[in-house]
Parts: structure tokens; C-alpha cells; sequence
């Protein structure tokens, strides 16, 4: 399987450009942060860098 990963800073349009490539290449999109909110794998918010603090462990 292969796998693309667009990150990057906040608020800068990651979402529509994966949304978008997986639409023209018929790729499944995954919203990592849904995943994160089901599976309560959050575990605080790094104000400095504006972004969810994660557990990889769980």
C-alpha cells in the first residue's frame, strides 16, 4: 500500500489539497484528526505551535 502524507502549518489548506489529490487519483483520504478525536488519542494542545498533542503509545 502506498501512503501520502501532506503536513504542514496550520490554517494553510492541507485538508483541500489532500481532499483533492485523493479525488483526482481515486485515493482513500483519512482524516487524522477524526481518528484522533474517536480514539480519544489527544492528550492536551501545544498552544505555541498551535497543534494537538498526541499519544503515540496508545
Amino acid at each position: 500500500m502506498k501512503v501520502i502524507v501532506v503536513t504542514g502549518t496550520p490554517g494553510t489548506g492541507k485538508t483541500a489539497v489532500a481532499k483533492k489529490i485523493a479525488q483526482k487519483k481515486g485515493y482513500l483520504y483519512v482524516d487524522v484528526n477524526a481518528i484522533i478525536r474517536k480514539y480519544g488519542l489527544s492528550e492536551g494542545y501545544d498552544k505555541k505551535r498551535k497543534t494537538k498533542l498526541i499519544d503515540v503509545k496508545k
